[in-house]
C-alpha cells in the first residue's frame, strides 16, 4: 500500500483499527486501549518513518506470551528455533 503511494500510519491503520471498525468488531479489537483484546508486535525502529521496518519482526506478543523471532538475530544459519518464553518471568535478552 505504501509503495503505491500511501502514508505508512494510514496502511499499519488500515490493518489495524479501520479493519476492526468494517467487520463490526472495533469494540474488542483493533486498538491498544485497556479492555481490548491485542496481539502486539514489536519491530525496529520506526515503522512511520521506515515501513519496511514491519518485515523485521523482533517478536509477538500474545496471550500474554512473548514469541521471539531467534531466526533473525546474527545466528547466520537461520535455523534456530523460535522460542516463547513467559513475558513475567524471562526477560527478551
Amino acid at each position: 500500500m505504501v509503495a503505491n503511494g500511501m502514508r505508512p500510519i494510514d496502511a499499519l491503520r488500515a490493518g489495524t483499527s479501520v479493519d476492526a471498525e468494517l467487520i463490526g468488531v472495533a469494540d474488542r479489537v483493533g486498538t491498544l486501549e485497556k479492555g481490548k483484546l491485542a496481539d502486539i508486535v514489536a519491530v525496529p525502529g520506526d515503522p512511520l518513518q521506515d515501513i519496511a521496518a514491519t518485515e523485521k519482526v523482533l517478536f509477538v506478543m500474545k496471550d500474554g506470551m512473548i514469541y521471539r523471532n531467534d531466526l533473525d538475530r546474527g545466528s547466520g544459519r537461520g535455523k534456530r528455533p523460535r522460542q516463547a518464553c513467559d513475558f513475567a518471568r524471562k526477560p527478551l535478552n
